[in-house]
């Protein structure tokens, strides 16, 4: 069995998230960066389509307060949804929170 891994890069997206009052009433950008390891055998794969559809559902419905919050969903459900993954390290930044800087956190999780 293989070990690849799935890169996600610069995937831009506008979600209501943050605990600031004007994060709770509209919407800003995210910008999600990602490595998926997981194991590869056959048929075995991950479609990355889905991988990418599923990360911008949750940050677009559920309205999370915080980033660490957002990271620990997205990890718990790519992981149920597909058993093969082994690793998950995904950044989320908000480039626009803050004059001088783009701002984010990031996950490295080990299953």
């Amino acid at each position: 069995m293989d070990t690849f891994t799935l890169i996600i890069e610069d995937l831009e997206l506008e979600a209501v998230i943050g605990i600031l009052d004007f994060e709770r009433v509209r919407s800003q950008r995210l910008i999600v960066q990602g490595a998926i390891t997981y194991c590869y055998e056959g048929k075995n794969f991950i479609d990355y389509i889905s991988v990418k559809e599923k990360i911008k559902s949750l940050l677009q419905t559920k309205q999370y307060g915080l980033l660490e919050e957002a990271l620990e969903d997205i990890t718990q459900t790519l992981k149920q949804k597909f058993d093969t993954i082994i690793s998950i390290c995904m950044t989320i930044k908000k480039p626009q929170i803050s004059d001088d800087c783009s701002i984010g956190v990031r996950i490295d999780k080990t299953f």
